[in-house]
């Protein structure tokens, strides 16, 4: 069973990450196109800086393109979400291995000047973000996308973009940082490539992969403390609401 991932760095005491020759290479070559050679201090720097600004939950894991029923196949989701019919994805997408973190979205807000969202009073740090807008997470895709010098998937309008800065509705042309798609996200969820059939997003037991009203005090917990599903993918069933392409 194949599993695809690319990793950041080592985390600040949170558990071992790569970070892969390629990305090295990458802050490498940037400090020879403007110094002229290479520099160890501001390679360090930068180094640091990555991770400060990232963190553990920086990971995506690519899902291959396929075919899958989408929708609900057993009776007991809400109507729109029937019938179920066959949706066939024709390429490789990549996604977050956990939900976005509130440590993730406060460094987005502290760097731009933006509010931070409510905690309910549960906590923050690696807990999911929550209480943030449909534009807040496109202006949080953006932001990363601007980080890693890629082009922004979205303009002011909410549109896609293609790497040119094109209005487009092609998805594969997008190459930022954005939402899934609705199919992409129960893809996804259902294990894609690696997919096993279960109710949940990885197991029957529901209790095994998701929090819920009967296990969770009926607020969110950190992401990654329940089972993943056959990808790796961890909160695809329950925790918190998802946004996605709109």
């Amino acid at each position: 069973m194949e599993k695809q991932e690319t990793y950041w760095i080592p985390w600040n005491g949170e558990g071992e990450r790569k970070f892969t020759f390629n990305d090295t290479q990458w802050i490498l070559r940037k400090i020879v196109e403007e110094r002229g050679e290479v520099d160890k201090e501001e390679f360090q720097r930068r180094l640091g800086f990555y991770q400060t600004t990232l963190s553990l939950t920086s990971v995506l894991v690519k899902v291959k393109g396929g075919s899958f029923q989408m929708g609900d196949e057993v009776g007991d989701l809400r109507e729109e979400c029937r019938p179920a019919h066959t949706v066939k994805l024709t390429y490789d997408y990549w996604i977050g291995k956990y939900a976005v973190t509130f440590r993730e979205y406060d460094t987005f807000c502290a760097a731009t000047g933006r509010r931070v969202p409510d905690d309910q009073g549960w906590g923050r740090g690696r807990r999911p973000v929550i209480n943030v807008s449909w534009w807040d997470a496109i202006g949080y895709c953006n932001w990363l996308s601007e980080k890693e010098g890629m082009a922004n998937a979205y303009d002011s309008n909410g549109n896609l973009l293609d790497r040119n800065g094109r209005t487009t509705t092609d998805i594969t042309k997008v190459k930022g940082y954005r939402l899934p798609t609705e199919a992409e996200w129960e893809y996804a969820a259902r294990g894609g490539q690696n997919t096993k059939g279960y109710k949940y997003a990885g197991s029957d037991d529901l209790n095994e992969v998701g929090w819920c009203d009967d296990n969770s005090d009926l607020q969110t917990h950190p992401v990654g403390e329940k089972k993943g599903n056959e990808l790796g993918i961890y909160d695809m069933s329950g925790n918190v609401y998802e946004e996605g392409v709109k």
